[in-house]
């Protein structure tokens, strides 16, 4: 709350000095103000706590092996086999490794895969046929989908 105070006062003093000019000033007040808004709609979403923590806890609790997933997942893990989404390129089509859950952010990830099927036919199909006969959803939130091998 200060530096809002201190920057009102600063805004004032150069508004009524004219040592900047006043366009300057209402610029970087109204890019103050939108900054603000978005930053204040962050906040009040509390996504942190309501989206991205109960999939890290989730996991924390029921993950035993791998699960593939987006790397800031990985900051809130505490063991070493949890593999972030990018080193899992192709999810095993060419190393043939299979994870225990899969993590789809639908920000990124669940946006990626239908890209596999133009770029990667192989890759998609792969893919497709690894989601579908071999995993099943355990968990959704607005933002994260989880998957858990079937028989965990």
């Amino acid at each position: 709350m200060w530096m809002i105070a201190l920057t009102a006062v600063a805004g004032v003093w150069w508004w009524e000095r004219r040592s900047v000019p006043r366009w300057a000033l209402v610029r970087r007040w109204w890019w103050w103000s939108c900054a603000g808004g978005y930053t204040g709609r962050r906040v009040t979403q509390r996504a942190y706590s309501t989206l991205y923590l109960p999939v890290t806890v989730y996991l924390k609790d029921h993950a035993a092996g791998t699960a593939w997933s987006w790397a800031a997942a990985n900051w809130h893990s505490n063991w070493d086999t949890w593999t972030a989404w990018w080193t899992t390129s192709g999810w095993g089509f060419r190393s043939g490794k299979r994870p225990n859950f899969i993590v789809i952010d639908k920000n990124r990830y669940a946006e990626w895969i239908p890209q596999y099927e133009r770029r990667e036919p192989e890759t998609y199909r792969y893919i497709r046929g690894m989601m579908d006969g071999e995993f099943h959803q355990v968990l959704e939130n607005g933002a994260y989908q989880v998957y858990a091998r079937n028989g965990l």
